[in-house]
């Protein structure tokens, strides 16, 4: 006669790395619903890239029907996209989290739309910010230039320093008669001969 076969399980059902069957969850598997850790990394180094985060989860060993809280045995969630950098931002993991960065913001005075800064030279400013007058090379015309305020290169911010001002090119200001001439040294005007 034969003895009657038992049914061997390896743990019981209701802990949290064993299966409905009573064997060890692989390794691998996720218990708790809680995450224990947390990655973040940039996807790329190109302009308008991702932040992406990624959890971890304490893990089952293979070899024990409880949960392990060892690092080794964390199963790590995938990357998801936490955060979309703007056009003009490039991803950049600055310390130990990843950040959104521009050199400058578009709306900015001396801001490209690409988040670059405008060349040296570049007009920002509509107002005049200086005039200047000289007589032509024959002396029959009063001629004007005007100043206004230009990008340094460098910077975001409209520059008020003279050193980058954009000039326009010198145009006539008054043409002298025939009986007249241009004079002057600082302010140019028309006068007798």
């Amino acid at each position: 006669s034969f003895g009657k076969a038992e049914c061997v399980t390896e743990c019981s059902a209701s802990q949290a790395c064993c299966s409905a069957t009573g064997t060890y969850e692989p390794k691998g598997t996720k218990c708790g619903n809680s995450s224990v850790k947390t990655e973040t990394k940039c996807s790329s180094s190109a302009k308008g890239g991702d932040i992406l985060e990624r959890d971890a989860y304490y893990g089952c060993t293979g070899k024990s029907s409880s949960c392990s809280y060892s690092s080794t045995n964390y199963v790590w969630q995938a990357w998801k996209v936490k955060e979309t950098c703007e056009k003009y931002e490039t991803c950049e993991k600055k310390f130990s989290s990843p950040s959104c960065t521009s050199v400058c913001k578009p709306q900015s005075a001396c801001c490209t739309a690409l988040g670059e800064y405008e060349t040296k030279g570049t007009q920002c400013s509509k107002s005049t910010s200086k005039t200047e007058t000289k007589c032509s090379a024959t002396g029959k015309e009063v001629l004007e230039r005007k100043a206004s305020r230009g990008c340094t290169g460098s910077s975001e911010s409209c520059s008020y320093s003279s050193s980058n001002y954009v000039w326009s090119d010198w145009k006539t200001k008054k043409k002298c008669s025939s009986s007249q001439i241009c004079k002057g040294t600082s302010s140019h005007y028309c006068g007798s001969k």
